[in-house]
């Protein structure tokens, strides 16, 4: 992994432990809940594009991930928690008027 990505899982990670301590007081990541996470995905709505949020997820589900195969948790509690829906950006394409014109500006 790049020096880039791994400061960027710390920033998002610690995003998340501040969340869990200054919202449920949980200070011990192996103590969080599944619906605590929910929770922290529903607050973070209120204010961050889908995107962001999912990336953040996503951070969050790998970190899990690792815990398990490193046997500090049994289970991966985020395994479940699925990814928000994201606005699809439409592209905007030629009319068959625009076409005609190109075609014949060009031949």
């Amino acid at each position: 992994m790049s020096k880039k990505t791994i400061s960027s899982y710390d920033y998002q990670i610690s995003i998340f432990i501040n969340y869990m301590e200054l919202e449920f007081n949980e200070t011990n990541i192996t103590k969080i809940k599944k619906v605590q996470i929910k929770t922290y995905a529903l607050d973070l709505q209120e204010t961050k594009k889908s995107t962001y949020i999912n990336q953040l997820l996503k951070t969050v589900k790998l970190f899990y991930k690792y815990m398990v195969v490193e046997e500090y948790i049994d289970k991966n509690i985020v395994e479940g928690i699925s990814y928000l829906k994201t606005e699809k950006t439409l592209l905007n394409t030629f009319n068959d008027q625009e076409v005609f014109r190109m075609i014949n500006y060009y031949f």
